[in-house]
């Protein structure tokens, strides 16, 4: 079995000067699409006016790695690392419409730092093919910082394709759109995209009537975002029966993840944190929209410390701010 190395010393002191800081802008509430947001869009209209545009092809996809890594003791502790790779059923209230899998498929250099490479894909038809889904989102969350450098996603709904590649520059607080002329300031210094959100999520020490207020949406539009603790509940799935802790995300004055929405997210209540269900009641022709795990195989954690221990510690990961 190979060993990866990674060039670590080299992102060492940038990591560094961003632990503790936290330059988040005060930020209008408005309508981030979190999660849930990537599976609703599936069978909904797609926009007014959208044009078939295709920017491209992305990236080759890749896949989780079977690759040993070295330790790095310099990387935050979390609950995940190379190699996971998450299988789901995609439903529409009972009717089960797709599948989607979430992987973390390497770690590469990106900027000079060490970054996680998420990897979700959903695929789907529904109303008998009349509306199709093959989108594709990858985004690189530093190691140290828990904070995204790079976000991509490839959206195809029909005849809708559409490609948006940022870049993050978390040091000079700004971030670019690749190949279109659009450019602006991060929110936030260790800024998250939807996809980094959720690994994020599972980094937290949650406890049941928490609720936290978090502005690191890279965008300034996109915060704050409210994450209310619920329940601890037993969900029945495909992959086998996981004890979860339930967190309702709130954005106010969205139509997704509104006041009143019951939307969900099920942790795993153990040291991996795998997402075991997400839905959310803002679906389509009054039907939820959900996630449900059919099979997981656990990643290679790549720092020396105790998961169990830091999540069990009251706060977030030394490193990355709320």
């Amino acid at each position: 079995m190979r060993i990866r190395k990674i060039d670590y010393a080299s992102a060492r002191d940038r990591s560094t000067r961003l632990i503790g800081l936290d330059r988040s802008r005060n930020a209008k509430r408005s309508t981030m699409r979190f999660t849930l947001g990537l599976m609703t869009g599936m069978l909904l209209a797609l926009p007014a006016g959208a044009s078939a545009q295709d920017h491209g092809a992305g990236e080759a996809a890749g896949g989780p790695s079977t690759a040993t890594y070295e330790i790095d003791p310099h990387a935050v502790p979390v609950p995940f690392g190379p190699g996971e790779h998450l299988e789901y059923r995609l439903s529409l209230g009972p009717f089960g419409v797709g599948l989607g899998s979430m992987s973390i498929d390497t770690v590469e250099s990106v900027q000079g730092s060490p970054a996680y490479r998420f990897h979700w894909t959903i695929r789907g038809s529904a109303l008998f093919g009349a509306a199709r889904i093959d989108d594709d989102y990858r985004s690189w969350m530093d190691t140290r910082s828990l904070m995204t450098r790079r976000y991509i996603k490839d959206v195809k709904q029909n005849d809708y394709v559409r490609r948006k590649h940022y870049e993050m520059y978390p040091e000079e607080l700004t971030w670019d759109l690749v190949g279109e002329d659009d450019s602006g300031d991060l929110a936030s210094a260790l800024p998250l995209d939807e996809i980094s959100f959720v690994y994020y999520l599972r980094t937290l020490d949650l406890r049941v009537g928490q609720s936290l207020s978090l502005t690191r949406y890279f965008k300034a539009d996109g915060n704050p975002v409210r994450l209310d603790v619920l329940r601890r509940d037993t969900r029945e799935t495909e992959a086998g029966a996981f004890s979860t802790i339930v967190v309702r995300p709130v954005i106010p004055g969205a139509n997704l993840f509104d006041e009143g929405d019951d939307a969900e997210i099920h942790l795993s209540d153990d040291e991996n944190r795998y997402v075991v269900y997400m839905k959310s009641e803002t679906g389509v022709l009054g039907l939820a929209v959900a996630l449900e795990l059919m099979s997981a195989t656990p990643g290679q954690r790549i720092h020396g410390e105790s998961t169990r221990s830091a999540l069990g510690s009251g706060e977030p990961p030394e490193g990355s701010l709320r």
